[in-house]
C-alpha cells in the first residue's frame, strides 16, 4: 500500500463530501479539502457567509487610453485576457527563452503568477477545468479612445497584483486586437466595499492599496433588489449541452458551485458538505422564479493557442424580482462579485443588479 493510501486510512473526514461533482473520487477530495459539519450553516437564512465569508476578493478597475481611433474590440476582455497572459509570462518568467522549456515542470511554478493564474490545473478529479483564480472585464460596447477594465483576483492568488499590474502595462505597448492598437493605463482604482479610492500609477503603487476584503465585507443589505442585469453572455451547460432557456435553480446551484470551488482552491479550502448542498438546492428550488426577458446572443472569439474561432454564446437580458428575499438578494450580490457559468475569467456571465433605496 502506498504512502498516500496509508495516510488516507488515518485520516477519515468526519463527514462525507456531497457526490454532486461529477466523476470526484470521494476519498481523495475529502482528503485534500476541508469539510463542513452537516447542519453547521443556518439553512433558515441561508447566509453564504456562514461557509464562505473568509473569502478574500481584491477587485480593481483601469482605464485603458488607446494611441489611435482604431475600432476598440465590442468586448475587450476577451483580447486583453490573452494579451495580458502573453506578457505576464514575459514579466515574470526567468527561463522563458529557454529551448524545450515547459511551465509544468519549472521549479517554480507553485510560486509563479503566470502559471497559477493561467496555465495551473487542478490535481483532483473532476475538478481539471476549475476556475481561475482572477477575473477581467471590460464593460461591452464602449466607444471612442479611453475604455473601463476591471480586475478580480480572488483568495490566495490577490498576491499576484503587483505582476499582473506591471504586464498590463508591458501589454499596452504590444497593443490589443488584431490591428495591435497601442494604449496607456491612465488610471487605476482600488473598489472597496466603503468607497474607491484611486492609486498611483507608479510601480510601487501595490503598497498603497487595503488589504483584500473579505466576502462577508462585501456583502451588504442595503435594500431589496428589484432588477437584475445580465451584461456578457452567461453560458450554463446542463447534461452536455448550453441552455437556452433558463433554469433558475440550476443558475442558482451553478452559482454556489463556482463559489464552493474558488473557496476551496484559494481560500480555506470549505466546502458544502453533504447534507448542507442538499439543503441548499431544495432553497434554490423554493425560490420564486424571476420574471425575466432573456434572449440567447450568439459570440465567439479567436484562440491563437487553438487556432480557431471558439463559440462564446449564452443568455443575456433583464430579469425583474417581485418578491423581496434576503436570502436570494446575498446570491444576487454574490454573482455580481465573481461572474456565473463559463468563460467567467473573460468577463461573460457579468451580473449587475438595481438595489431599491440605493443612491447611483
Amino acid at each position: 500500500m502506498n504512502k498516500f493510501a496509508i495516510e488516507l486510512r488515518r485520516t477519515r473526514p468526519v463527514t462525507q463530501f456531497a457526490d454532486y461533482f461529477e466523476k470526484i473520487s470521494k476519498n481523495f477530495y475529502n482528503f485534500h479539502f476541508k469539510t463542513i459539519r452537516d447542519g453547521q450553516m443556518k439553512t433558515e437564512n441561508f447566509n453564504p457567509t456562514y461557509l464562505f465569508g473568509n473569502l478574500a476578493i481584491s477587485r480593481h478597475r483601469f482605464k485603458l487610453l488607446f494611441d489611435s481611433g482604431t475600432k476598440v474590440p465590442y468586448f475587450p476582455s476577451l483580447s486583453l485576457r490573452g494579451l495580458l497572459g502573453w506578457s505576464l509570462q514575459e514579466t515574470v518568467c526567468p527561463f522563458l527563452r529557454q529551448k524545450k522549456f515547459e511551465c509544468k515542470t519549472c521549479i517554480v511554478r507553485d510560486n509563479c503568477p503566470y502559471f497559477c493564474l493561467y496555465e495551473k490545473k487542478s490535481v483532483f478529479p473532476g475538478l481539471s477545468e476549475a476556475p481561475k483564480g482572477y477575473m477581467l472585464y471590460s464593460p461591452p460596447g464602449q466607444q471612442g479612445r479611453e475604455i473601463e477594465c476591471e480586475l478580480t483576483l480572488f483568495g490566495s492568488c490577490a498576491k499576484f497584483l503587483p505582476s499582473m499590474r506591471e504586464a498590463l502595462f508591458v501589454s499596452g505597448k504590444k497593443g490589443l486586437g488584431r490591428s495591435r492598437n497601442i494604449f496607456q493605463i491612465t488610471g487605476w482604482q482600488e473598489l472597496t466595499p466603503a468607497e474607491d479610492t484611486s492609486l498611483p500609477l507608479s510601480a510601487a503603487a501595490h503598497k498603497e492599496t487595503s488589504r483584500p476584503f473579505s466576502l462577508s465585507d462585501w456583502l451588504n443589505n442595503s435594500g431589496p433588489i428589484r432588477t437584475v442585469h445580465f451584461i456578457t453572455p452567461v453560458r450554463l451547460r446542463k447534461k452536455g449541452k448550453y441552455i437556452s432557456k433558463m433554469d433558475w435553480p440550476f443558475f442558482f446551484s451553478s452559482l454556489a458551485r463556482r463559489l464552493e470551488t474558488i473557496n476551496m482552491l484559494y481560500g480555506d479550502g470549505i466546502g458544502f458538505g453533504r447534507e448542507n448542498w442538499l439543503a441548499a438546492m431544495e432553497e434554490f428550488s423554493a425560490w420564486e422564479k424571476p420574471v425575466s426577458k432573456m434572449k440567447w446572443l450568439d459570440l465567439a472569439r479567436y484562440s491563437s493557442r487553438q487556432q480557431k474561432k471558439v463559440p462564446l454564446g449564452g443568455l443575456c437580458g433583464t430579469i425583474k424580482i417581485e418578491t423581496n428575499c434576503p436570502a436570494q438578494n446575498l446570491w444576487w450580490q454574490i454573482a455580481e462579485l465573481i461572474n456565473v457559468g463559463k468563460g467567467a475569467v473573460l468577463g461573460l456571465g457579468r451580473v449587475e443588479t438595481d438595489i431599491q433605496g440605493k443612491q447611483p
